[in-house]
């Protein structure tokens, strides 16, 4: 068995099949988890000895937390004793909860994992495909699948950032796993990192965070298609559930040419200024194409959504949106900054702009009508059905859940 907690996988896309980066993820996976849980991959039997070692270091590095009076992070450890010490901490302590399981449940939780990514792995290469046929975005997830992943178990902080499944770094491609949940909730771990694992495949354009406030919802609508192709996947959870219901019209309308901008093969202007002939798609399209604008009637509605989510300036007073927009306008320098610098208050706008869409089409056409339009599977169209009730009255923010470091 390695000695290694993190395991560092390179993918390369030597053919023509997606299946060879499958391939790679499930055997990798596979072979850490099963370490992870301290029980032997080929005969199923509990590795004592090593449960014991990493117990004794998961003492160790537990005393040392709590010296600090259980208050540590990246930020506030400052000498470089401290730093080794709590990224050894934050790497070990990843299996601490699950070593204290019984071997039977572990090797049970073990083989379901084993078990569904089997079949992902066998049915992989078909799953991309079906997605699009369109050579040139294919062209662009066959480069994608190329580039190197790296792929950790890891200790989440026990607050609220423990109820995250897996992150996706994109400077380090890098993602993160939390094993609490996956144990826990393998459904939203499987769900989790299948939306990880679409950030890999379809990177954030920053320069599109203005014209595109909904990244997560683009990255979760992908992401649960892919899964829903697999036969025997549970419909899991709806990551960034308001984000997803708006892109999901957009790519219920014009499938192939959202995810060619998507993609960055084409500008926006392409997309929006198609011309339909039913009012629904040109609303739709409408929006898509004044995403940017941000008049005085619509910057009221968002700072009262704001406001009533807890957002306040930094003196208590009510937030306002003016700092962030340059004639009457979301710009792209003003939406990057944001989002590098209070990357919840981005989120949280962009789940407003949402709920907005989603109440002015309301106000036009039903609820039947706008879910028969809806091209997607059973599990986004119920989240749908669930968001226009939500936008009713949202009062109170909806099912929101982030991770920052």
């Amino acid at each position: 068995m390695t000695k290694k907690l993190t395991i560092l996988f390179l993918l390369y896309f030597t053919s023509a099949s997606a299946a060879d980066f499958s391939d790679s993820i499930y055997a990798a996976l596979l072979n850490e988890l099963y370490r992870q849980a301290a029980i032997d991959p080929v005969t199923g039997l509990e590795l004592k000895d090593e449960r014991r070692r990493m117990q004794r270091q998961h003492e160790k590095l537990a005393l040392w937390y709590k010296k600090k009076n259980d208050f540590i992070s990246s930020k506030n450890c400052r000498s470089p004793e401290c730093k080794k010490i709590w990224t050894s901490y934050k790497k070990e302590m990843a299996n601490e909860k699950l070593l204290y399981v019984s071997a039977k449940k572990r090797l049970k939780f073990c083989k379901e994992i084993a078990a569904h990514y089997k079949l992902v792995n066998k049915t992989f290469d078909a799953s991309i495909k079906n997605l699009t046929n369109d050579a040139e975005v294919r062209k662009l997830f066959k480069k994608r699948l190329k580039q190197t992943l790296h792929f950790r178990f890891r200790y989440f902080q026990r607050s609220q950032t423990s109820q995250t499944a897996a992150v996706y770094f994109p400077a380090l491609q890098v993602i993160a796993i939390n094993l609490d949940i996956a144990y826990k909730n393998t459904g939203n771990f499987i769900d989790s990192f299948a939306h990880e694992f679409w950030h890999h495949l379809l990177p954030v354009s920053e320069s599109r965070l203005a014209e595109s406030f909904f990244i997560e919802g683009q990255t979760e609508l992908l992401a649960d298609e892919w899964n829903n192709s697999f036969k025997g996947v549970k419909p899991g959870t709806i990551e960034y559930p308001l984000q997803t219901a708006w892109v999901s019209l957009l790519y219920s309308i014009e499938k192939e040419k959202y995810l060619r901008y998507l993609c960055s093969i084409i500008p926006k202007k392409t997309l929006a200024n198609i011309e339909y002939k039913d009012g629904f798609s040109n609303h739709v399209i409408s929006v898509f194409k004044n995403s940017q604008l941000c008049p005085p009637k619509k910057k009221q509605r968002l700072e009262e959504l704001l406001a009533n989510w807890g957002w306040k300036e930094d003196d208590k007073s009510p937030l306002k949106l003016d700092v962030h927009l340059e004639k009457g306008l979301f710009s792209k320098e003003k939406m990057l900054r944001l989002f590098k610098r209070k990357r919840q208050l981005y989120m949280d706008l962009a789940n407003a702009i949402a709920v907005i869409n989603l109440q002015d089409l309301h106000a036009k056409f039903t609820k039947d009508e706008i879910l028969e339009r809806l091209k997607v599977n059973n599990g986004l169209k119920a989240n749908m059905s669930k968001l226009l009730d939500y936008c009713k009255n949202p009062k109170k923010e909806y099912n929101v859940k982030y991770f920052y470091e």
